[in-house]
């Protein structure tokens, strides 16, 4: 999510470009977002420093006029109820209100498959990539491994490249969000549980 500062110097700008006093110059200017997802990232700061930092926190966001979706598409068009039932799962848990003990939700089983090694990870999303150099480029297209933490993503990486070499790459809600149904879902959970960080005066 971007820093409330952007929005309030694309303000000034146009402002100055177009030489009226309005807000944002008096262009119409469309957002879209889900305060769910991560917010802005505050080098050494602390919850309040990145709820600050959010558009919600600006002298800007009295004047927005706010209009929420409610349909889920990908549900109403293909009418498929078990994508309908884990959307449902997956906004109370970006909402904060799945049940959860110190701060750490138990994963339930129709969420997602939940493995409890990054080797059994990577083999389940990335099955017989020895032969890589044999698969359609759709099959890589259609597979990612998400982390929360770079240093966790060098790691699967190196897994990865050193499979190529030898025979012949803290927010639950967002990745969950990535995916539309549990089957497409694989989640490394060693103790079945995991962190769920959610910033609920954002939500109001």
């Amino acid at each position: 999510m971007a820093h409330k500062g952007g929005f309030e110097a694309l303000n000034r700008t146009l402002k100055d470009i177009r030489g009226y006093n309005n807000l944002m110059g008096g262009v119409t200017v469309l957002l879209a977002g889900d305060f769910r997802q991560t917010l802005p990232v505050i080098p050494r700061g602390t919850r309040a420093d990145e709820v600050k930092s959010c558009l919600k926190a600006s002298y800007l966001w009295p004047h927005i006029q706010k209009v929420a979706l409610h349909k889920n598409m990908r549900v109403h068009v293909k009418g498929d109820t078990s994508a309908g039932i884990f959307a449902e799962m997956l906004l109370k848990i970006g909402d904060g209100n799945f049940p959860s003990l110190e701060g750490e939700i138990t994963i339930p089983s129709n969420l997602c498959t939940v493995v409890s090694s990054l080797s059994e990870l990577t083999s389940r999303i990335y099955p017989d990539i020895i032969n890589i150099k044999m698969k359609p480029i759709e099959w890589l297209c259609e597979r990612a491994i998400l982390t929360p933490k770079n240093d966790k993503a060098a790691e699967i990486n190196e897994i990865l490249l050193k499979a190529f070499n030898e025979k012949s790459f803290d927010s639950f809600y967002v990745a969950c969000s990535r995916v539309s149904s549990a089957s497409s879902l694989v989640i490394l959970a060693p103790k079945g549980s995991t962190k769920n960080t959610v910033y609920k005066e954002v939500l109001r």
